[in-house]
């Protein structure tokens, strides 16, 4: 038999045969995505039962193939895909870890307190742990934090593990989570020691901690936003600063939460540098003290009223409304890169770019929804497929909050000045002058 090179087909051309979608290859002998190979797997080994809301009419295509599960399901079966090819795996116990992440670090001055059976080993880390999905496992280890100043591009392209554009920039963020340790070191023996001290209680947080925290994340922020392929494309350097600025407190502000929850506290605000804010913080001693140098004039009295403002509520409602919620939730690294990108990546709040950047906005908030999409249908996290649509449901709550964290370093004169933003302004637009920091002079 003569073989024809030119008749093999390459992977993934093709549309698959259940949603339209760019099909992978054959799965259950069907040409088919990943995203409906992946659905029919799961629905099938864990016996799933769906129910539709329009009599089984509903149509199914690659932009609403999650609208009803019933007639995806029902299209998967009429199209050919075989129930008897599955191979039943075992139901993974508690996937989330939602049975024994919770782990209230209390403090002395706290009244809450942790059930035995919901504390996580002291080994595991209790939220965002690497162990939520398999992919993930390798991650948080010493290869990887060997490397995190080298270039990510060539350990990616032979790491199976991370082919998810999620995946990717979840070991991205390990890598920046060990370096920013290390950029929050006053000293040597700090940088050696940090893995050890790394979510201790240091001593309660201060307008210059905060500050301290901002100076490494407005950094790690501008290399984060470089693994943007969409970022790059834009058109206009300016319509890039407008979109810094408008997601940089968006960005602290969920780095806060992160790292607090990664600690295992639920009842406190911890600061990547280990300082810690809290309800009592405020009344503490004469902590209030610190912050006053009346010789200084209106420059102290502005920060006094900072501090004030973060050590009192609305700001301190975020323990409630997003910490302690977050944890009940289960986060993962990968919802975590989602919340990042979706929030950068906000369509209502950047309509101020120019009409050609405008549609670049859309196309990556629409990707950043389809990725988590797929990135819950490969691992199967969304079995009950509610899940997304309670992770959206922290984007208002965290912008709400972002607002009133803006609102307190406004009145710092360190955040006042901007000198990060010029900074970043000098490397977007090397060929002009942007002074960012003047509309801050005049206020």
């Amino acid at each position: 038999m003569y073989f024809n090179p030119t008749e093999l087909v390459e992977p993934g051309i093709g549309l698959c045969s259940v949603c339209g979608d760019r099909a992978d290859g054959y799965h259950y002998g069907v040409l088919s995505c990943r995203g409906c190979n992946a659905f029919f797997r799961r629905a099938v080994a864990f016996n799933l039962q769906f129910h539709c809301r329009r009599e089984g009419h509903c149509e199914i295509n690659k932009n609403a193939r999650c609208a009803c599960r019933y007639c995806r399901l029902q299209k998967c079966c009429d199209v050919g895909m075989d129930r008897s090819a599955v191979q039943i795996r075992r139901e993974v116990k508690d996937l989330l870890g939602l049975t024994n992440c919770v782990k209230n670090n209390s403090g002395p001055q706290s009244s809450h307190s942790a059930d035995s059976s919901t504390i996580s080993q002291p080994s595991i880390t209790p939220f965002l742990s690497a162990k939520v999905f398999d992919s993930a496992k390798s991650l948080d280890s010493p290869q990887l934090k060997s490397r995190f100043l080298g270039s990510m591009s060539s350990s990616l392209a032979n790491s199976p593990q991370v082919a998810h554009p999620l995946d990717r920039f979840v070991e991205w963020y390990f890598c920046q989570r060990y370096r920013r340790s290390s950029m929050l070191c006053s000293t040597v023996e700090q940088i050696l020691f940090c893995s050890q001290q790394r979510g201790q209680q240091q001593k309660m947080a201060t307008i210059d901690d905060l500050c301290q925290v901002n100076k490494v994340q407005m950094v790690l922020l501008f290399e984060w936003i470089e693994q943007l392929d969409e970022f790059e494309t834009l058109a206009h350097s300016l319509d890039k600063i407008r979109l810094l600025r408008t997601f940089a407190s968006k960005y602290l502000l969920l780095d806060i939460l992160i790292y607090t929850l990664e600690q295992g506290f639920t009842d406190y605000i911890l600061l990547p540098n280990g300082s810690y804010i809290h309800r009592q913080s405020l009344y503490c001693g004469n902590q209030q003290s610190t912050y006053v140098n009346y010789e200084n004039g209106g420059k102290e009295l502005r920060k006094l009223k900072a501090a004030e403002m973060m050590f009192n509520d609305p700001f301190l409602s975020i323990i409630e409304e997003l910490i302690q919620t977050m944890a009940e939730f289960g986060l993962t690294f990968g919802e975590l890169i989602s919340l990042r990108l979706l929030l950068f990546w906000d369509i209502y709040e950047n309509s101020n770019v120019s009409p050609g950047n405008a549609q670049i906005v859309e196309n990556a908030s629409k990707r950043a929804l389809n990725d988590l999409q797929s990135w819950y249908e490969i691992h199967s996290l969304d079995i009950r497929g509610d899940r997304m649509d309670n992770l959206l449901g922290f984007l208002p709550v965290i912008k709400k909050f972002s607002k009133t964290l803006s609102s307190i370093t406004s009145l710092i004169p360190e955040f006042n000045t901007m000198y990060e933003w010029q900074f970043i302004a000098d490397l977007l637009c090397p060929s002009s002058t942007i002074n960012i920091s003047c509309r801050n002079k005049k206020n």
